[in-house]
């Protein structure tokens, strides 16, 4: 009976940790947002996009980045209620978007 009962308490949180995850912090669901500009690293081998998401009525504007190493694409940068500022290369997997550093490998 306490087993039946730890294993459905298992699965309820289980399901509704994906359903978190999916609705609150799945990158891949962003909007796609029209490109802005796109930023070559130093040595060219990543490229930073960046999008301008435009607002509604009741959604503001957002800025998303990209980054393109080869064949494989990544959201890398997601801020809401923001314009875009700026996209400056510090190092080869360092960018800093809007004033915020990232390292484009992690």
């Amino acid at each position: 009976m306490l087993k039946k009962i730890v294993i459905r308490l298992v699965v309820c949180v289980a399901v509704l940790a994906v359903i978190v995850w999916y609705f609150f912090f799945d990158m891949g669901r962003l909007p796609k947002g029209t490109l802005v500009a796109s930023y070559r690293s130093p040595a060219n081998t990543h490229t930073v996009n960046i999008y301008e998401c435009a607002g509604n009525a009741t959604v503001a504007d957002s800025v998303r980045a990209e980054v393109v190493t080869g064949n494989t694409t990544r959201n890398i940068y997601w801020q809401y209620k923001a314009g875009f500022e700026g996209c400056e290369w510090l190092s080869e997997d360092t960018v800093c978007i809007n004033g915020i550093q990232l390292n484009v490998l992690t």
